[in-house]
């Protein structure tokens, strides 16, 4: 059933976002392509979560309790198995919701690879600027005043979440304008697979990260923001 709502999810999002779209897009046929395209990529990661799924609920070495559960409305996730899914689901849907809102302002301006950069950035800023608002506000209303819990989050977010963002959108959106340009009307199975590949490959960057920060590995923040810091700078500087 987790599989089937990340996928319904998705989709709902891809729907309303591709509805506002028309409003901003010229190319509508391009873009129901693509949002079609994108929507079957979606169904393959829903299938590959299954399998996921199916496979870490066996293995009992990883299903050790954590001191600091995270939760999400009545439900608690508190050992190491259950964070992995929790992560795997909430990445997933943020990353699909940056992207799908990317496409009817950036799909036509696919020109440049400083630009993919530069596009993607700026999504990975409005992301980042709205979680942030949620993330306090949800602190806000469970303590009623501004408590030192919301101080701290509003510190480590603003510092350490924001290049995190950028870093794995700027990944997504890379291997997808490469996908978009090389494979769009050509081999949708090389599309998919080129697509779904650096997809997979950026969720698991950010819940390697988030997965360390909640077994307290804070020297992880240095790692990304020194090797994250390099990687988009080479990309940015190689036109």
């Amino acid at each position: 059933w987790v599989s089937i709502s990340i996928f319904w999810i998705s989709l709902i999002i891809a729907f309303l976002l591709f509805i506002m779209s028309i409003f901003f897009i010229i190319d509508f046929k391009e873009l129901f392509r693509t949002y079609f395209k994108n929507i079957l990529t979606v169904l393959v990661y829903s299938a590959l979560f299954w399998f996921f799924y199916l496979i870490i609920k066996k293995l009992d070495f990883l299903d050790f309790e954590i001191k600091n559960p995270v939760s999400i409305w009545s439900n608690v996730f508190n050992t190491f198995t259950l964070i992995l899914i929790y992560y795997s689901i909430i990445w997933f849907i943020e990353e699909i919701s940056k992207h799908f809102s990317f496409l009817p302002s950036s799909l036509s301006e696919i020109n440049s690879e400083k630009n993919w950069i530069l596009y993607a950035t700026f999504i990975a800023l409005w992301f980042w600027f709205i979680e942030n608002i949620l993330y306090l506000n949800n602190i806000y209303l469970d303590k009623w005043w501004i408590s030192w819990d919301m101080i701290l989050t509003w510190i480590f977010r603003w510092i350490f979440s924001l290049f995190v963002h950028i870093l794995c959108w700027i990944i997504v959106w890379l291997y997808f304008s490469k996908a978009y340009v090389f494979f769009a009307n050509k081999n949708i199975l090389s599309y998919i697979k080129l697509f779904l590949f650096w997809l997979l490959f950026s969720i698991i960057i950010h819940a390697i990260f988030d997965v360390s920060l909640t077994l307290w590995f804070t020297a992880i923040i240095f790692i990304y923001a020194i090797f994250g810091y390099l990687y988009v700078t080479k990309l940015f500087y190689k036109e």
